[in-house]
């Protein structure tokens, strides 16, 4: 996702004392938000992924009708797919008997492989089962997976969500806010995401002051 703010026209660091985002790609900082930037510059999330009790575990079997094995993530917010990557290999070798390799594709979709070492015979992923509570986050769709031993998800997967906040150092409401994508294209924004604009006194955002929800 990348996207520019104008107050009146792009944000003004004379205004806030500190300007932050979800995740960055190193090639389009937040920064590039900021008034001394060119028009042409964008920030561009890196891919914030957000893993709570609710979405953690990850469930599959490495032998044929063997038992089910889950691997946990653990819980945090991760800054960058990589990162996420990295934490959904460590679970996967720690629950598994097999060496596993996750990637990110370049269609942004994520493949699990098992190279059916260590005594595993079989790979199935168990997205029919509610205890895979990853596997929204993940891009599966709700079908048990066997027979191979790799599977790439069903959905593109870039993030769980992703914010930038402006802290105005003093009591301040804005009149307008504005966002924009590049000239002649459209926003590159889900149809079925929820956008929010909230605003509060302290950087915790459970019950805001201000929140709305945009349609």
């Amino acid at each position: 996702m990348s996207v520019k703010i104008c107050y009146p026209n792009y944000l003004d660091s004379e205004r806030y004392t500190a300007l932050t985002a979800s995740s960055a790609s190193a090639s389009y900082p937040v920064t590039n938000l900021e008034g001394t930037s060119r028009r042409s510059k964008v920030w561009q999330s890196a891919g914030y992924f957000l893993v709570t009790s609710a979405n953690k575990v990850i469930r599959f079997r490495d032998a044929s009708g063997g038992a089910d094995k889950d691997a946990t993530i653990a819980e945090g917010a991760y800054t960058s797919i990589a990162a996420l990557i990295t934490a959904i290999d460590t679970a996967m070798e720690a629950a598994g008997a097999a060496n596993y390799t996750i990637t990110h594709t370049t269609a942004k979709k994520f493949k699990f492989e098992s190279d059916l070492s260590g005594g595993a015979t079989h790979f199935e992923l168990r997205c029919a089962d509610a205890a895979f509570t990853a596997r929204d986050m993940l891009g599966f769709a709700a079908t048990n997976l066997t027979g191979a031993a790799n599977y790439t998800a069903d959905s593109v997967r870039c993030h769980t969500e992703e914010f930038i906040t402006v802290d105005l150092g003093s009591a301040f409401n804005p009149k307008a806010f504005a966002l924009f994508g590049p000239r002649n294209e459209p926003l590159r924004i889900s149809q079925t995401a929820t956008i929010k604009l909230q605003g509060n006194a302290t950087d915790t955002w459970s019950a805001p002051a201000y929140d709305a929800t945009l349609t």
